[in-house]
């Protein structure tokens, strides 16, 4: 009976274009797609094991009613191509095919209109509730890909066809927890969401930023400096724009901003919490200080250290990108590296950025005490990221060599 819901190459029951169309073989699809969440959900532990026989499991059979999937997804179409592409990327070091296979999650939450709050009010609570979560983790994705700039998005405002309405949470929603655990209190699921939107906002107003700096660059003529071409409007916006980046940490919820000393139900399993928070705010406080510095390199890049109350002397300028570099790494050696760990390849891909400009300090600053901060911060940085062991870093490196 398995062979008849799950074909393997060679078995009669095995083609290899099977399509399903609308109405057909409803049955086999439903019982089909919970498989593939779940192999490739599984990739994520114990990866060294049974990362790649999961894998290929999970990439195998959505290829088996993949063209059914594309035609009418569903939350597990999104979940099932967020897992594959971090696993694609982090355990198999194949970043290109990992984007596109989440760029094909991107395009399907728009196929299904999902930035529009109305369009989910059609599923059932539980639907609803899994669509949502699945959009706001793709968002996340292509917002850390804007700041980045490292891949072509598409869930981004101006892409949709009509104003973005979807909200952060919905009252009715239903709860993802397993009913039976008793080991949290009620409320720890809404605690959990508070972290992962402040996550949200802090990638959506730092690409916001970012893209208005490199927009000033596409817009500046031949002849002219950025800063010359940019308006004092267009100035005061961007400025505003930096305030509020800088600003998202500033008001931490407790349990975020002192994960080890906020007061929690003793009845409850307090160290199982904490990590959970300790996770959020390791993944909150590396993004920030990259963001930082991502913001001070694009406007050393284009004239525009007014912004950030900054002059133009290189030796000013290369002081602040080491001490936000300082921040970095501190961020990162001042927690327990399991929850480093759980901030996956985008993490990494931050850590690789404050890398390459290190590098770059360490080579071409001719102050000799900076040079040498810079390296000494690129060698904790490196020790991290050796640690992490990322299928991506060693790939990339495997390219440059």
């Amino acid at each position: 009976m398995a062979a008849a819901y799950f074909p393997v190459p060679g078995s009669a029951s095995y083609v290899d274009d099977i399509v399903f169309d609308e109405g057909a073989d409803k049955e086999r699809v439903a019982a089909m797609r919970p498989f593939t969440l779940l192999t490739a959900y599984s990739i994520l532990a114990y990866r060294d094991l049974v990362a790649t026989p999961f894998l290929q499991a999970s990439r195998r059979m959505i290829k088996v009613y993949e063209d059914y999937d594309t035609q009418y997804p569903d939350s597990s179409s999104l979940a099932i191509r967020l897992f594959q592409s971090a696993a694609l990327q982090h355990s198999a070091g194949k970043t290109p095919l990992a984007w596109h296979i989440l760029s094909q999650g991107g395009l399907l939450a728009q196929h299904l209109r999902l930035h529009d709050e109305h369009v989910l009010s059609n599923y059932d609570p539980l639907e609803s509730t899994l669509l949502r979560n699945n959009f706001w983790m793709l968002y996340v994705c292509d917002k850390a890909a804007i700041s980045l700039a490292n891949r072509h998005v598409t869930l981004h405002e101006p892409l949709f066809d009509s104003t973005m309405t979807i909200q952060e949470s919905d009252p009715a929603r239903v709860s993802l927890l397993d009913p039976s655990m008793r080991n949290v209190p009620d409320s720890f699921e809404d605690t959990l969401m508070v972290g992962f939107h402040l996550i949200q906002r802090c990638w959506a107003s730092a690409g916001r930023l970012l893209l208005a700096i490199r927009s000033k660059r596409q817009n500046t003529t031949l002849n002219s400096s950025t800063a010359e071409t940019t308006s004092e409007t267009e100035k005061e916006a961007m400025t505003n724009m930096y305030i509020e980046v800088m600003s998202l940490l500033d008001d931490l919820p407790p349990w975020l901003n002192s994960p080890d000393i906020v007061d929690l139900d003793a009845q409850y399993d307090v160290a199982f919490q904490r990590s959970c928070f300790w996770t959020q705010k390791s993944r909150l406080v590396a993004m920030f200080h990259g963001v930082r510095i991502m913001v001070l390199r694009q406007c050393i890049e284009h004239g525009l250290m007014s912004l950030i109350g900054l002059n133009d002397d290189p030796l000013t300028l290369a002081m602040e990108q080491i001490n936000i570099a300082r921040e970095v790494v501190h961020s990162l050696t001042s927690v327990p590296f399991q929850y480093i760990q759980t901030n996956g390849e985008p993490g990494i891909e931050l850590m690789r950025v404050v890398g390459s400009i290190l590098l770059e300090l360490s080579e071409n600053v001719g102050n000799d005490v900076v040079r040498g901060r810079a390296s000494s911060l690129l060698s904790s940085l490196l020790d991290i990221l050796v640690r992490l062991d990322s299928k991506a870093s060693e790939e990339l490196l495997s390219q440059q060599t």
